[in-house]
């Protein structure tokens, strides 16, 4: 039998946005004694996965839908609980579900402003496995808690989007395009003389959320190579497109004031940058041409603003991440592990969306495939023993958009 919870977590009762997804599966009893049991007769994986998410923000809705839409196909009853970005809300969710009785087979949780490490410790009590998706645990509650399974056998792994390179590569694009633009002889994008550099706005999520340190230290890393830009100002947007705005036009006033030009805007994801834009046109600014934008998450609104040639580029693809792991977790409950590479740690890198395919991409998501989803092709059971433990993010825009994909 599985250990009690400890107080706090039996004491937590399902809140009112939690919501269950048939699957017309049977339900199973603990899944951490031995993952070769579902193998032998498929019997269902029940996952119980915390949104932390808002309602209104779209990544995390398309995660949402596209995992309901593959969940049946694998074998897999979905149970999601909405979190709606609050950190006590995902605690009180992830401790309820480890409550029920039974619990869920596995728990797949983020790690937003760092909120898994109590979750991991109550689920090693009770015996279920935990994977983190899309946020990892930071370095210091990996110092502490250890490598999946190191010290916690409950921390089984995650799958998390390559944020540093995610943070570098966008700060390279941006000055990628607006060394060309200034080569070309177009835009305002060029140091104003020799020695001069092009100064970078960056809007960070927090402070706090390994996604957001990530990027932002891997940002630092770009522009610290680059020798023709700085870094003028870091702002915290909290992942808001109205408070990077507010936060956005508060330091061009100061700017401004100070006769401090700014070239390129840098955020940690696609709402920031378009609140960032909004505050830089009522300003003034001609975006695209006067001041570059760039994000991450591959957003329609982005998209759209990427196609009108007023927002540079957004990396993302990581919409998938909730498919690709609930694949993964599959092949583990199969006994196919993914720990054998990376040590159980999964990295999704992340793809640029510029001008010439964001167009393709904005139909694809404007059209919400996730019901031409295969997601048992994205299986090792498919793909094959020796194939990769992370299914590529070409194999599903290769079905969703075969005239984008080439583009990556």
């Amino acid at each position: 039998m599985p250990a009690p919870l400890p107080p706090a977590a039996a004491a937590a009762r399902p809140g009112p946005g939690r919501r269950r997804v048939q699957a017309g599966l049977l339900l199973l009893g603990g899944l951490l004694a031995s993952p070769r049991i579902l193998r032998a007769d498929r019997r269902p994986l029940r996952v119980t996965f915390v949104n932390p998410g808002r309602a209104d923000e779209a990544l995390w809705r398309m995660i949402e839908l596209s995992m309901q839409q593959a969940a049946p196909q694998l074998g897999i009853a979905l149970t999601v609980a909405q979190a709606g970005r609050n950190r006590q809300l995902m605690r009180s969710e992830a401790l309820a579900a480890l409550a029920a009785t039974p619990p869920p087979d596995l728990l797949l949780i983020g790690n937003e402003e760092r909120s898994a490490r109590e979750v991991i410790l109550a689920a090693e009590a009770r015996g279920v496995p935990c994977f983190l998706l899309l946020n990892d645990l930071d370095a210091a509650d990996a110092e502490a808690m250890g490598a999946p399974r190191e010290r916690v056998r409950a921390y089984l792994g995650s799958l998390v989007p390559d944020n540093l390179a995610a943070g570098r590569d966008l700060a390279e694009a941006l000055l990628a395009a607006a060394r060309a633009r200034a080569g070309s002889g177009t835009g305002t994008n060029a140091p104003a003389g020799p020695g001069a550099r092009r100064r970078l706005l960056a809007i960070v999520g927090d402070r706090v959320t390994p996604s957001s340190t990530l990027r932002e230290e891997g940002l630092h890393q770009a522009i610290a190579a680059a020798g023709d830009a700085e870094v003028a100002r870091v702002l915290p947007g909290h992942w808001s497109e109205r408070e990077a705005e507010a936060a956005a036009g508060r330091y061009l006033a100061w700017a401004r004031a100070g006769g401090v030009g700014t070239d390129l805007v840098w955020a940690a994801n696609d709402p920031m940058a378009i609140g960032a834009l909004r505050a830089f046109a009522a300003a003034g600014e001609t975006p695209g041409e006067t001041v570059l934008f760039g994000g991450v998450n591959w957003t329609t609104a982005a998209l759209d603003l990427i196609a009108e040639g007023r927002m540079e580029v957004s990396f993302g693809g990581h919409l998938f991440a909730g498919v690709l792991a609930l694949a993964v977790l599959r092949d583990w409950a199969d006994g196919r592990d993914f720990a054998t590479e990376g040590g159980g740690r999964l990295r999704l890198p992340l793809a640029p969306a510029r001008r010439d395919r964001a167009a393709a991409l904005r139909r694809m998501l404007e059209a919400g495939p996730w019901d031409r989803i295969d997601a048992a092709a994205l299986t090792r059971a498919a793909r094959g023993p020796d194939a990769p433990a992370l299914p590529p993010l070409d194999l599903l825009l290769q079905r969703l958009m075969p005239t984008a994909a080439a583009g990556r």
